[in-house]
């Protein structure tokens, strides 16, 4: 499939620093936000995943996360995804937390008469249309997924995603 063989030559590339960052899944969101979910060099050198949540001013977000990191914020989705099906999905006027398991964590609240999802990881912030809980959860699995059937895995990160 030639999309593996283009995505193992982007790897070798980001191995060799010849590329910035590889973009593995995107999903458009609510709110003319756009989901990137991708990879780059962290400023000592290994290897981080990047979600950025891209679009109008005062509403993009910006996170770099170990893959210990990436891991727990998919599992925190599914786990959120779960605790607001069983609320019925509603979202009343105060700010409720659906998950937090130490660094991360998923609530929802209204903002403008729109409910939004937060996710807090570490020190970042994503925030984006509750709605579109469950196509951020897929576009991270899609990601992992294509990297993990890459034949060149990337460096592995571990510690700060700096």
């Amino acid at each position: 499939m030639s999309s593996d063989r283009d995505l193992d030559r982007d790897l070798a590339a980001l191995s060799a620093g010849l590329l910035p960052g590889i973009a593995l899944a995107a999903a458009p969101l609510g709110h003319g936000l756009q989901l990137i979910v991708g990879i780059e060099r962290g400023t000592t050198g290994r290897t981080v995943w990047r979600v950025l949540i891209d679009g109008p001013p005062g509403l993009a977000s910006d996170v770099r996360l170990t893959d210990t990191d990436m891991h727990t914020l998919r599992t925190v989705l599914d786990q959120a995804i779960a605790a607001n099906a069983a609320r019925a999905w509603r979202i009343g006027r105060n700010p409720v937390v659906l998950v937090d398991i130490g660094e991360c964590a998923v609530g929802l609240g209204v903002a403008g008469g729109v409910p939004w999802g937060i996710i807090t990881i570490r020190n970042g912030l994503l925030r984006f249309p509750a709605n579109d809980l469950a196509r951020v959860r897929d576009a991270l699995a899609v990601a992992a997924e294509r990297l993990g059937r890459a034949s060149v895995p990337p460096q592995p990160a571990g510690g700060s995603p700096q």
